[in-house]
């Protein structure tokens, strides 16, 4: 069995993310100027309802799956298990399609056919989206972080490298730049698959394996639902109750307050691909002092994009999109907070205990959709962002207490904690050097 991800590969994984946003940002700042506000979010909302599907199709297994590449690379049945993976990936998006295709009018407000459209459209990049999930998922409970990290990798490159190329061609409606994510996703399946090499990837449907499979999984499931609801339910909000142009705002503000968070998330993923591979009492230990030393960086980080976003957004974005400064100031505060619950919840996801994450994720949607439904907070775009914030305090503050009731580690960071965060952060500055 490989041994457990340290430095080095966290190192990468954080090499890897800041290289993707970096991608991500570009991506949409030539969006912004290209398509401006309204066509910014008619793009935006075509993509919500299928990224969705593609999610809940997958029944919850991605995260199972990464549990079962642990145990079956000890057990020498790792080839095996991927082959099963593929038949079972291949299954998902035939229904993915078909129920996607025949809910979307359901899903979409009538006055908006060029979102349904497009929506539709897109639900093509199911099949891909799936396979992909899966196969990431054995490349987290395998421990290959590196493959993991080049995989995403070349799906943020190439799709920025499409962006660009459409972009110059003078494209200025949203279709062309759907179609560029959706071969992005494509092509970054294609490379995963000559990574492992053909052969081994070749599928088997195993409908007793797979049905296994779907039960081993429920509880993931149920916390897919949960996190999706969590994820999208200001995108939602926006789609049924505000305009385009509202929507294009705040993917914009959403995606310039989250720009620190790459870190969070690579810490995340670093914590879940540990915590699958070791012994309940070392893992908690782990969890908790992979999170304060997480904390420490995040925190300073935000305070950085706080008082960088009033530039930048005008700078990047153009003018049209200056009002989005407001609202991405309040969600720096809110990505945070979501970003520091994201790694307790992966950490108790990787100790195969996903109801914190999913009672979590749920409170959180509760909380923004109460706040909004009820008139706590007025429906704008200022106090979507506030509902948003909130909300994902909570989801902090839960997480926080799930932890708590499985372990007396400390979570605050301490002064000794600060010491190793300055060794480690040169020693990771290094290291990713190395790495990119």
């Amino acid at each position: 069995m490989r041994a457990r991800p340290g430095l080095t590969d966290l190192a990468g994984t954080y090499a890897a993310t800041l290289l993707m946003q970096a991608s991500t940002l570009v991506v949409g700042v030539i969006l912004a100027r290209a398509l401006g506000p309204e066509a910014r979010g008619t793009l935006a909302a075509a993509l919500i309802w299928p990224t969705m599907v593609a999610a809940l199709a997958l029944l919850g297994t991605n995260n199972r799956i990464a549990l079962e590449a642990a145990e079956a690379e000890g057990a020498g049945e790792g080839p095996a298990l991927a082959r099963r993976v593929v038949g079972f990936a291949f299954a998902c998006a035939a229904g993915a399609l078909a129920v996607g295709y025949l809910a979307m009018p359901w899903l979409v407000p009538a006055q908006q056919p060029a979102v349904l459209e497009l929506s539709r459209l897109f639900l093509l990049f199911a099949p891909a989206s799936i396979l992909l999930a899966l196969l990431k998922g054995m490349d987290l409970g395998e421990g290959r972080l590196r493959r993991f990290n080049v995989t995403s990798c070349v799906l943020n490159l190439g799709h920025l490298a499409l962006v660009v190329v459409v972009w110059l061609a003078g494209a200025r409606e949203p279709t062309p730049f759907l179609l560029c994510l959706l071969l992005a996703n494509y092509a970054a399946l294609a490379f995963r698959i000559l990574r492992a090499g053909p052969r081994a990837l070749a599928p088997r449907l195993d409908l007793a394996w797979a049905r296994g499979l779907v039960v081993r999984a429920a509880p993931y499931l149920a916390t897919a639902i949960a996190v999706l609801a969590h994820a999208q339910a200001d995108r939602v909000f926006l789609l049924w109750y505000l305009d385009a142009a509202a929507l294009g705002l705040y993917t914009v503000a959403l995606s310039s307050a989250s720009v620190h968070m790459g870190l969070g998330q690579s810490v995340a993923r670093l914590i879940f691909s540990r915590a699958t591979r070791a012994d309940a009492g070392e893992a908690m230990v782990d969890i908790a002092r992979l999170f304060r030393l997480g904390a420490l960086a995040c925190l300073a980080l935000s305070l950085a994009m706080v008082a960088a976003i009033p530039v930048l957004i005008p700078f990047l974005f153009g003018e049209r999109f200056a009002p989005a400064v407001g609202p991405a100031m309040l969600l720096v505060a809110g990505s945070t907070c979501g970003g520091l619950a994201g790694m307790l919840d992966e950490g108790l996801r990787g100790r195969a205990n996903p109801l914190s994450g999913l009672v979590g994720h749920l409170l959180s949607a509760c909380v923004f959709l109460a706040l909004l439904a009820f008139g706590l907070i007025p429906a704008t775009l200022l106090g979507v962002a506030s509902a948003h914030c909130i909300a994902q305090a909570a989801f902090l503050l839960w997480m926080i207490a799930s932890f708590r009731a499985r372990s007396s580690e400390p979570l605050v960071p301490r002064r000794s904690d600060l010491g190793e965060f300055l060794v480690h952060g040169r020693r990771l500055a290094h290291a990713a050097r190395r790495s990119a």
